[in-house]
């Protein structure tokens, strides 16, 4: 755990120079379907670095890797693998693994904000319903950061007022309206003008799925 790099919270997991490969695992309740996240961050984008894993039990029902190509990719059955895009040094990525036991064992996956891969046949089938996330770390020279490991995305919370424009951050910001007491759990708001609505709350990108019962490791 380190307090420099992390996107959420004040605490983040760092991985610096693994000089051989290995893995952190997180077990939480088995459950039939759900959808797990979290946020991951490469200071390399040129060799293979982590993959995040979701397990059933042994069974490595699916995964997010970061390669060598520069991309991301969902791993699934019978080495279908699907490109999930490019991705930068230095940048954080939302990336999420939703499963589900009916249709028989099947994953999809996301990246930030982008549209979910098809669903497809799992890495490997589960007999115990997933409950496992497994982080694996190959050797090498570069830092890996993994923070906010989340069945729900982050609540982004929008503002509207009259007058102004701007970027509202802060560990908690606490927002009054009409003696009302908001907290932005999502820690960064946007208040932007307007005329209609004197001030007004909205939460949006909420995630509807639960996950294995993971809490965040990273804000403590």
């Amino acid at each position: 755990m380190q307090t420099t790099v992390k996107k959420q919270g004040t605490k983040g997991i760092a991985i610096t120079n693994p000089a051989v490969a290995g893995e952190i695992k997180k077990t939480g309740d088995a459950l039939v379907a759900g959808t797990i996240g979290c946020y991951i961050r490469l200071t390399i984008n040129n060799a293979n670095t982590l993959s995040f894993w979701l397990l059933g039990d042994t069974k490595g029902a699916g995964s997010i890797e970061f390669r060598s190509d520069g991309h991301i990719y969902g791993e699934q059955s019978g080495g279908s693998d699907v490109d999930l895009g490019a991705y930068s040094i230095n940048t954080w990525y939302w990336c999420q693994i939703e499963w589900r036991t009916a249709p028989a064992n099947q994953v999809r996956y996301k990246i930030d904000a982008g549209d979910w891969s098809d669903w497809q046949g799992a890495y490997q089938a589960w007999t115990t319903n997933p409950n496992i996330v497994r982080f694996y770390a190959y050797d090498g020279t570069y830092s890996a950061y993994i923070d906010y490991i989340s069945g729900t995305a982050p609540v982004v919370y929008t503002l509207v007022a009259e007058v102004g424009s701007f970027i509202l951050t802060g560990i908690a910001a606490i927002l009054t309206r009409t003696g009302l007491l908001w907290t932005n759990q999502a820690k960064s708001s946007t208040i932007s003008p307007t005329n209609q609505t004197k001030h007004s709350i909205s939460p949006t990108n909420q995630s509807k799925n639960s996950a294995a019962n993971i809490v965040n490791q990273s804000k403590t």
